[in-house]
């Protein structure tokens, strides 16, 4: 995933000044953005994607009546 450079340096800056526990959180969000927006959501929509999950679907419900 590409970052904007405003995010990377806040980030640097960040693990720079020491550690804490919100260090990633702005990086994070970004991704999460970026994710929701781009390929993975296009991805989830897919005919590959969908058929896995319909095939798995069909496995447990199989599993649970055997």
């Amino acid at each position: 995933v590409n970052l904007e450079a405003e995010v990377r340096k806040a980030t640097q800056a960040a693990l720079e000044a020491g550690p804490k526990p919100d260090t990633f959180s702005l990086a994070q969000a970004k991704i999460e953005l970026l994710m929701s927006q781009g390929p993975y959501a296009n991805f989830l929509q897919s005919p590959i994607y969908l058929g896995l999950l319909k095939s798995h679907a069909e496995d447990a419900k199989s599993s649970q009546s055997a």
